[in-house]
């Protein structure tokens, strides 16, 4: 575990910023396929143009995401920050 955080933060910036967004757009996808799955009652598997779908998701939050939450910082300060972290969410999904 150790060697794993040493290795982690002898990344650059870029690169720590890189393996985020990649870890978003997996979990974005992997969200959009949950909420396919919950609403159709079972699990379920794209096939056809439904994948297009899925790779179009990370491509709209993924911006969203780096402007707004940006500006809000890593922590929670306040109500404006709450408020915009909100209102992210809501345009992401």
């Amino acid at each position: 575990m150790k060697n794993l955080i040493k290795w982690f933060l002898s990344l650059s910036r870029v690169s720590k910023r890189l393996l985020m967004i990649l870890a978003d757009s997996f979990t974005i996808i992997l969200v959009l396929l949950s909420s396919f799955s919950l609403r159709l009652g079972e699990w379920y598997l794209p096939n056809g143009e439904i994948i297009y779908l899925l790779l179009v998701g990370p491509l709209v939050a993924i911006p969203i995401f780096i402007k707004k939450l940006r500006q809000a910082g890593c922590l929670l300060k306040g109500d404006k920050e709450t408020t915009i972290i909100d209102k992210t969410i809501d345009l992401a999904s």
